[in-house]
C-alpha cells in the first residue's frame, strides 16, 4: 500500500493500493485496462512552478510516467476526486477546489482521456483508495 501526500504522485506496474486524503486538492487516478497498470497524483494548486504540487505539472507527469511503462493516453481512463470548498474564503463559484477540479477535467479532455467517475465539489474532504491492479476506486466523505 502507498499513501500519497500533497504534491506526490506514483505509478505501479504491479497491483498496488494507493490512498490519499483530499480537500480542495485534487487526486487523479489513471488506469490502463490493457496493461493493468495505474497511478495517482495529488496536487494542491492548479498553476505554478514546475512541481507536482501544481496540477499543470502533476497531470502531465502522471501521464508521462504511465507512457514510460508502455501505456498510451488513448488507453487510459481517469477517476477524479476532491476539489471541495473547504476554506470558505473565496466566492462559492470560484473557490480553489473548483479551480483544481476544472483544471483536471480540462487537461484530461485535452489529452482525450475519458473520465469514468468523479467525486468532486462539496464542502468536505474525502479519503480515496484506488487499486492499480483492477482500476477500482473507493471514496468516503470525511
Amino acid at each position: 500500500m502507498a499513501y500519497l501526500y500533497p504534491g506526490e504522485l506514483m505509478v505501479s506496474q504491479e497491483p498496488c493500493t494507493v490512498s490519499t486524503v483530499v480537500g480542495s486538492c485534487v487526486a487523479i487516478f489513471l488506469w490502463d485496462a490493457r496493461l493493468k497498470i495505474g497511478g495517482m497524483n495529488h496536487y494542491l494548486l492548479p498553476h505554478g512552478e514546475p512541481s507536482p504540487r501544481y496540477g499543470t505539472t502533476a497531470v502531465r507527469a502522471l501521464i508521462d510516467r504511465l507512457v514510460s511503462l508502455g501505456s498510451a493516453p488513448e488507453h487510459l481512463v481517469a477517476k477524479v476526486f476532491g476539489g471541495a470548498h473547504v476554506l470558505g474564503h473565496a466566492p462559492a463559484g470560484n473557490h480553489l477546489g473548483k479551480q483544481n477540479s476544472d483544471l483536471a477535467f480540462s487537461l484530461l479532455q485535452e489529452m482525450r482521456i475519458r473520465v469514468l467517475a468523479n467525486d468532486v465539489g462539496g464542502t468536505r474532504g474525502r479519503r480515496v483508495v484506488c487499486h492499480t491492479g483492477d482500476g477500482s476506486a473507493w471514496v468516503k466523505e470525511l
